[in-house]
């Protein structure tokens, strides 16, 4: 009967490991080759709509004024880039998400409004080619093809951010799930295999009873795999859960923080431009600033005239105390982690330069507010050092430089998880429990001659 039980406890256990191991070897399939992918090209869309639709009114800005032909020349062939990549962007997303309805009507609604908006956008462009507008002054004609184009837009940005919402929620499923049968899986493993040493105990026992054989060989080789699995095993899978949940913790979720908080900054760029380009909503511009600086970096009570300030010395202040940070936002993602000193250093300067960005928002509008529309122009279109678009750069750049430490975590939490949990998702289990079975089959033969003397 203990025999019996024992092949019995031999298979379970072996079939108990591969399920295990086998569900956080799929959730670390599902983070590094679908959601990470499809997470960055949608949120690699958001800034690249977003941008398209700076580089239109900055176009409209400029208008045919002589002095200010280099940045007209630059918007356009930031219009032109940002363009293929948001083809590039929602071909990707198409193919990545094509066996989830919700996500290929999507991408369907962002083709069919870009296709839109292209269109209008590039009748206003033309009219404002052949056209002799001074800067900030276009036509009647352009401002009313634009806004037509901006509200197409807008849509387009919500179902991107639909879309991105709607990969995060597809993973944060699947992850709980995931997780939930490791950590039964290993609760399992201990508590069979433990069950196996007992059942193998006791056989050992009988065995040396009825033979009067002090130990049987085989029994206790067969007990001591049952002893290293119990030991082993769930010692295996507990790593791979940690890189499991350092994956998607500290990896995908910052990934998808700063991923968002790049495209919002992206599109608070944009609201600069409208605002200046289009005088009759510039106050609904200006909130959206606002309300998207604080989606950055929430600030409690900042409002424009204060932000800036209040964000330099908020940020100060946590500079001196990394233990304390008097702010949110999608920004605040690293003050809930452990970093390394390394990537605490690149999130700082993210954040001085983000700060950097707000001051040249501040400068852009004072300069508005006291009738030098061109050199407001000029200081919001101009990519060169100490305009506006300078800064943007230089921030953006340190986002995506956090982004690639983040996505080199994720990737090496997931190669080393996977790496870890692969060889117990079916051979190993199987040899483990052959070997296991076939030393107790061993052990319980039949050799009268042997253990008679």
């Amino acid at each position: 009967m203990c025999a019996g039980l024992s092949a019995v406890l031999t298979a379970v256990l072996a079939l108990v490991v591969a399920v295990a191991a086998g569900a956080l070897k799929t959730g670390f399939d599902e983070i590094g080759r679908q959601a990470t992918p499809q997470v960055t090209a949608s949120t690699d869309l958001y800034v690249s709509l977003a941008d398209m639709d700076a580089q239109v009114a900055n176009v409209l800005l400029v208008g045919d004024d002589v002095g200010l032909s280099d940045n007209r020349l630059k918007a356009l062939q930031v219009y032109g880039r940002m363009r293929s990549r948001a083809d590039a962007d929602l071909q990707q997303s198409a193919a990545l998400g094509a066996g989830d309805e919700n996500v290929s009507g999507l991408v369907r609604s962002v083709l069919d409004q870009l296709g839109q908006y292209q269109t209008l956008a590039g009748q206003a462009l033309y009219l404002n080619q052949v056209g002799s507008d001074p800067a900030g002054r276009p036509s009647a004609a352009e401002l009313g093809l634009y806004r037509q184009a901006n509200k197409l837009m807008a849509g387009a940005l919500r179902d991107t951010q639909s879309l991105i919402h709607a990969n995060q929620g597809s993973l944060d499923a699947a992850y709980l799930s995931d997780r939930s049968d490791a950590v039964a899986g290993i609760v399992w493993v201990i508590v069979v295999a433990l069950a196996l040493v007992v059942v193998l105990v006791v056989l050992q026992v009988r065995l040396r009873r009825r033979w009067k054989r002090r130990v049987n060989p085989a029994i206790a080789l067969a007990t001591l795999g049952a002893v290293v699995v119990a030991i082993v095993v769930p010692i295996v899978l507990g790593v791979a859960d940690g890189q499991f949940r350092t994956a998607k913790q500290d990896g995908f979720d910052s990934i998808i923080d700063l991923s968002e908080a790049r495209a919002l900054t992206q599109e608070a760029a944009a609201n600069e431009s409208r605002f200046l380009v289009d005088p009759a909503s510039a106050a609904d511009y200006q909130q959206a600033f606002q309300a998207e600086s604080q989606d950055v970096l929430t600030l409690t009570g900042a409002t424009i005239d204060h932000y800036d300030g209040v964000l330099r010395t908020t940020l100060d202040a946590y500079n001196r105390d990394y233990s304390f940070a008097g702010f949110g936002g999608l920004l605040a993602v690293e003050t809930g982690v452990d970093p390394s000193l390394t990537e605490r250093y690149v999130s700082i300067r993210v954040m001085a330069r983000y700060a950097g960005f707000e001051v040249a928002d501040r400068q852009m509008r004072a300069t508005r507010t006291a009738g030098a529309l061109r050199d407001a122009i000029d200081f919001d279109t101009n990519t060169s050092l100490g305009y506006s678009m300078y800064d943007l750069g230089r921030y953006d750049d340190a986002l995506v430089g956090l982004i690639t430490m983040k996505q080199a975590q994720l990737n090496q939490a997931v190669g080393d998880g996977g790496d870890a949990v692969s060889l117990w998702t079916s051979a190993l289990p199987i040899l483990v429990g052959i070997v296991i079975a076939g030393l107790t089959i061993v052990g319980v033969r039949p050799r009268l001659r042997e253990y008679r003397g």
